[in-house]
């Protein structure tokens, strides 16, 4: 049920004293802090969290999931009501008093008890109990893609915040060097190199970076209140996140993820509807067939000198009954059930291509920078570090060779956040790991 995510680790990391490091662009960065340690079963909060700590978090303390979890115990009690029988009932008739003549009194009444029984024809019992137990693995399936809904959204909370976090370092790395220009420029200015209108538009750089920064931290704020809210924290419990931007060496082919559609649990539901509604025409026809009610007793007659046996046979004449017209109503349900199976089975291979495409389109593209773009700025970068060592190059020159080894590196973050988005929605849907 959540292999999908289980099996997602390209975004996690150990929950350890030293988490993994985040992988960007080919360099290595620190995590921001220590973890601390878990107890028992217990959620604790930890400074650092990885993806396995959001969904082992999610799967315990999750709202929606909780809710899910008692519909199937109310779908499971609503099996013993329909194997309930007809209860039977004791019935006291009194007879031939308080009228006139010899029945004014009590001394002429007629005193029946009696025990009755309604016999239930056409096997409503076992048809009302076979709906119930469609309805049972119907509430289990809305569990199980409530449970695999609630652990994707809590996914791509995640990676929401951990994309955020690599943002904003990218961002502060850019404005070290938007400084550092400026710097430059206006020692130039100073020495009457430059001329004071020059390092205006670097300045607005710079500040355009900083609004930038600023507008990042209060994203980061939002999405981690949004992250701690699929355990039911009303603020963050942890101060950063821990992950691996990692690429696989390769991905498996769109046949691999349409292979096991059929057993897709939004498809499963779909076709316990259809059984559950073919059920209903079976209970309906069933419910058309009336009902015969037993009755026997004894009856004490006047003056309570005699007495003899009752027996009774009741048995309803459906003029106005409504089974039919129900039978018509869940006929049209059955029907329906299995047009939106069908429908359920079309969309889920659409969208499984569309994400498919989404996924292999920026993964090509992550490889292709990483292959063709990543190393020419790296090597340019060292050849103008070497040279400006050297005095070859000045300083200008090596701080915009970082600037755009920055830009291609945000660039590069943004695709890898793509295709991230895209594998996790690919998982949910399909059940097939992306590696």
């Amino acid at each position: 049920m959540l292999r999908f995510v289980i099996a997602f680790f390209l975004l996690s990391g150990c929950a350890s004293k030293n988490p993994s490091p985040v992988f960007i662009s080919g360099e290595y960065i620190p995590v921001i802090k220590e973890s601390e340690k878990s107890v028992g079963e217990s959620i604790i909060a930890k400074k650092i969290i990885t993806l396995s700590d959001v969904i082992t978090r999610t799967l315990k303390a999750n709202k929606t999931i909780a809710s899910a979890r008692e519909s199937i115990t109310i779908a499971t009690k609503e099996v013993k009501v329909s194997s309930a029988r007809p209860d039977p009932a004791i019935n006291i008739e009194l007879e031939d008093f308080l009228g006139t003549g010899p029945y004014k009194g009590f001394s002429s009444s007629q005193v029946s008890i009696s025990y009755s029984q309604t016999i239930e024809l056409g096997a409503k019992r076992m048809r009302r109990i076979e709906s119930s137990r469609h309805q049972v693995n119907l509430a289990r399936y809305e569990y199980e893609l409530t449970v695999q809904q609630t652990a994707r959204d809590a996914a791509l909370a995640f990676l929401d915040v951990l994309y955020l976090h690599n943002r904003l370092r990218l961002i502060v790395s850019q404005v070290k060097i938007a400084r550092a220009v400026l710097g430059v420029l206006e020692e130039q200015v100073e020495a009457g190199k430059l001329a004071e209108i020059q390092p205006e538009k670097t300045r607005a750089s710079l500040e355009m970076l900083l609004i930038e920064q600023r507008s990042v931290k209060k994203q980061i704020e939002t999405a981690s209140i949004y992250l701690a809210s699929f355990w039911g924290a009303k603020t963050p419990d942890f101060e950063g996140v821990a992950g691996k931007w990692v690429i696989p060496a390769s991905i498996p082919d769109l046949g691999n993820f349409i292979a096991n559609i059929k057993k897709n649990t939004r498809v499963l539901k779909w076709l316990t509807l259809v059984a559950l509604s073919g059920a209903k025409i079976k209970e309906n026809k069933a419910d058309s067939v009336p009902d015969v009610t037993l009755s026997a007793g004894y009856r004490f007659i006047k003056d309570g000198n005699d007495s003899a046996v009752v027996f009774g046979v009741s048995i309803p004449i459906p003029f106005n009954s409504s089974s039919k017209y129900k039978t018509d109503v869940a006929r049209a349900q059955h029907k329906e059930a299995v047009t939106k199976q069908k429908e359920a089975l079309w969309k889920l291979e659409t969208e499984i291509n569309q994400l498919y495409g989404d996924m292999s389109a920026n993964y090509n593209m992550v490889k292709e920078y990483m292959s063709r773009v990543i190393p020419h700025l790296v090597k340019s970068l060292k050849g103008i570090q070497e040279g400006y060592r050297m005095r070859k190059f000045g300083y200008m020159e090596l701080l915009d060779s970082r600037q755009t080894l920055q830009e291609v590196r945000e660039k590069l973050l943004d695709i890898s956040f793509a295709y991230h988005k895209a594998a996790i929605k690919l998982e949910f849907l399909s059940g097939k790991a992306v590696r």
